[in-house]
């Protein structure tokens, strides 16, 4: 578990990584976190499971669990969509959907 609250848009560090990212929204009840502008400073490696994520504003608290990568928050995205609509396009059961090589 942990302790505090995350404040939107605050950044936040990891424990061990040093990863910096700014705080989008913070689910308490769910304990899910939602971060955006992974590698503020030019620190990209990731958050590792199992450190601490402590906010540098609010000195909230919490270990990471999992990490899901997938931008599925921004409302603006519409990277499944395309993918979807692709699907419908190409074939891609096939090993060359392109042709014969």
């Amino acid at each position: 578990m942990g302790i505090g609250t995350y404040q939107f848009n605050e950044v936040i560090k990891g424990s061990r990584s040093f990863t910096t990212a700014r705080v989008n929204e913070f689910d308490l009840d769910n304990y899910q976190l939602k971060i955006s502008n992974l590698g503020i400073g030019g620190t990209i490696k990731g958050f590792y499971p199992g450190e601490t994520v402590i906010g540098q504003s609010s000195g909230a608290e919490f270990v990471v669990r999992s990490i899901t990568i997938d931008d599925l928050y921004d409302k603006y995205a519409q990277n499944d969509e395309i993918e979807l609509e692709a699907d419908g396009l190409i074939d891609f059961t096939e090993s060359n959907p392109f042709g014969n090589y």
